[in-house]
């Protein structure tokens, strides 16, 4: 219990930072509104608005979190598999166009809805999309983050690949591995957490080096 608990407090420190990082911001921006004058008080509801949402999804990850070390279900629905993705999308742009990396997706049609927990999700296909922007910053090609949907058997399947450094075959499972970190200043836990999640809702989280390197990784969860 003790080594759970200990995994837990990096877990939140690992994942908590995104929200934190995003109310910082929210705020920041609605005190610039304030000072331009009351004619824009329709971006500082926005800002606002954003701190709030961001403070609830830091109180989910804390919630979703325990319930992984406690080996509790965490609460699940069936939700829109495909606007859930969207919205990750959506919230990463910045840090896309910060880091010059192009974002390329490939949605199915007419997917039918998961069955999990939507918080939990997007914090996978967040951590994904991160690392995948990271891999790519010490690569001078073009850099594309490809993110696709799909279905395959009774699962739901989410596929994020990069064009970044890569890895060999040999570690595609001490990826997962707690404490296991190819970058510098990581601390092995994101991937680690998102596969405990994958199992958690019935489903997995594999990776493997991409056809034309860089690297790609799957997530399957049960539909509805």
């Amino acid at each position: 219990r003790l080594a759970s608990m200990g995994e837990l407090a990096g877990s939140i420190i690992h994942e908590i930072n995104q929200p934190l990082a995003a109310i910082a911001a929210s705020a920041a921006a609605c005190r610039r509104w304030m000072a331009a004058g009351p004619e824009r008080l329709d971006r500082v509801l926005a800002s606002l608005d954003r701190v709030v949402e961001e403070g609830q999804r830091a109180g989910a990850i804390i919630s979703g979190l325990k319930s992984l070390i406690q080996n509790v279900s965490a609460e699940s629905a069936p939700f829109d598999f495909d606007g859930a993705t969207r919205e990750v999308c959506t919230l990463i742009m910045s840090e896309l166009a910060r880091e010059n990396v192009l974002l390329e997706t490939d949605f199915a049609a007419d997917l039918p809805m998961a069955f999990g927990n939507r918080v939990q999700m997007q914090q996978v296909l967040m951590n994904l999309a991160r690392n995948a922007i990271e891999a790519m910053r010490a690569s001078p090609a073009r850099r594309v983050l490809t993110i696709s949907t799909g279905q395959q058997g009774s699962f739901l399947s989410l596929r994020v690949a990069d064009t970044g450094i890569g890895f060999a075959p040999a570690e595609a499972e001490l990826l997962f591995r707690p404490l296991y970190t190819t970058r510098q200043g990581g601390m092995g836990l994101g991937l680690s957490i998102s596969r405990r999640i994958a199992i958690a809702h019935g489903g997995s989280l594999h990776a493997e080096p991409g056809a034309g390197g860089g690297a790609v990784f799957q997530l399957l969860l049960p539909m509805e």
